[in-house]
C-alpha cells in the first residue's frame, strides 16, 4: 500500500512535493533490522555477563530510540523531501508495529494514555531524524 503510494500533497508556489511510499518502507526495514540486532547484541549481553533483564530495559529503549532516528533519517535521504514527514510516519509504523507485537506477545490491559504517548514519542524521533536525513 504505501509502497506504491506517490501522490501529491499540493504545495505554495510552483515547487512540487509528493509522498514516496517506498522512502517509508525502506526507512521501516532498516529501523527494524536496527532493533533485531540490538535485540540479539542486548541477548547476548544478559546470557553472557552479569546484566540483568531489568537493567537492559533502558539500554534497549534508547538504542530502538536510535535505531528509529537513523531509519526515519534514511527513509528522508531516499525521498529527498518532506522529511519530516516521512521519518515521522517510520516511526509511527515502527511504534504500531512494535506494541501490536509487544500485545501479542503479553496480552493484558491497556493503558490508552501510555500507548499513545508511545506512539507520539518514536513518531517525533522519526520526524527528527527524518529532518536530519533530508538536510544532509
Amino acid at each position: 500500500m504505501l509502497a506504491v503510494a506517490h501522490r501529491r500533497l499540493g504545495s505554495a508556489g510552483n515547487e512540487e512535493m509528493s509522498f514516496n511510499g517506498r522512502a517509508v518502507i525502506t526507512g521501516l526495514t532498516i529501523t527494524l533490522l536496527l532493533a533485531l540486532s540490538v535485540a540479539v547484541v542486548v541477548s547476548l549481553l544478559i546470557y553472557v555477563t552479569d546484566m540483568s533483564e531489568g537493567s537492559a530495559v533502558s539500554f534497549i529503549y534508547y538504542l530502538g530510540m536510535m535505531g528509529v532516528a537513523v531509519g526515519g533519517a534514511m527513509g528522508a535521504r531516499q525521498a529527498r523531501r518532506l522529511g519530516w514527514l516521512h521519518g515521522a510516519l517510520v516511526g509511527f509504523l515502527y511504534a504500531t508495529l512494535s506494541l501490536a507485537l509487544s500485545f501479542v506477545i503479553m496480552p493484558g490491559p491497556v493503558v490508552i494514555g501510555a500507548v499513545l504517548s508511545r506512539i507520539g514519542t518514536v513518531s517525533l524521533v522519526g520526524a527528527l531524524g527524518g529532518i536530519i536525513g533530508v538536510n544532509v
